[in-house]
């Protein structure tokens, strides 16, 4: 979340000194997006990171090992709902193509890992590592709410898809955050 209140507060209180840190935040959440669209963060030494993790979409053995054999990241859903505000941010603020190109990628993954029923869709995983597929069939996290699973969740996910469809117009995020706030508030046990 400190990733987008840096430049929300430079662009409030017009403050410039040490521009470098946004420099560097901005490179690093770049470095974090992985070749699928997602933003990935080390796993190692976090053993809390495991937490989440649906033994139904891959094989838990297999943790931490992605597609090349070697990566050991995980992406948490809620935290590229977030970083999805971040990059939305980055760009209505610099125009520059890159975190469009960004925005674009983490919305069309994200709609990847998304079970879709008649007018809604929802997650059934609150993490992912990298090849994570996700199967229609799987259900939805904490039907009762009873946890983090359910659908608070969601609204980091509706926020910064919001973002990203007020600062690039891109549709697929609009229409994303449409199923995901219909099941948000009919579906989710909230």
């Amino acid at each position: 979340k400190f990733l987008e209140a840096l430049p929300l507060l430079r662009e409030l209180t017009g403050n410039m000194n040490h521009m470098e840190i946004d420099k560097v935040w901005m490179e690093s959440v770049l470095h974090m997006q992985g070749g699928d669209g997602l933003f990935y963060m080390p796993a190692v030494g976090r053993p809390w990171a495991r937490n989440g993790l649906p033994n139904h979409s891959f094989n838990i053995d297999q943790w931490g090992v992605g597609d090349d054999g070697v990566s050991n990241h995980l992406a948490s859903i809620v935290s590229n709902g977030i970083l999805m505000g971040v990059v939305a941010l980055y760009f209505a603020q610099t125009g520059d193509q890159i975190w469009d190109k960004a925005a674009k990628r983490v919305v069309d993954r994200m709609a990847d890992l998304m079970v879709y029923k008649d007018d809604y869709c929802y997650f059934p995983i609150l993490t992912a590592i990298p090849g994570t597929k996700i199967s229609q069939e799987d259900s939805i996290l904490d039907p009762e709410s009873l946890a983090e699973g359910g659908g608070t969740i969601a609204g980091w996910i509706i926020h910064g898809l919001s973002q990203i469809y007020r600062s690039t117009k891109y549709q697929p995020a609009l229409e994303l955050a449409g199923k995901l706030a219909i099941y948000l508030m009919k579906y989710s046990g909230a």
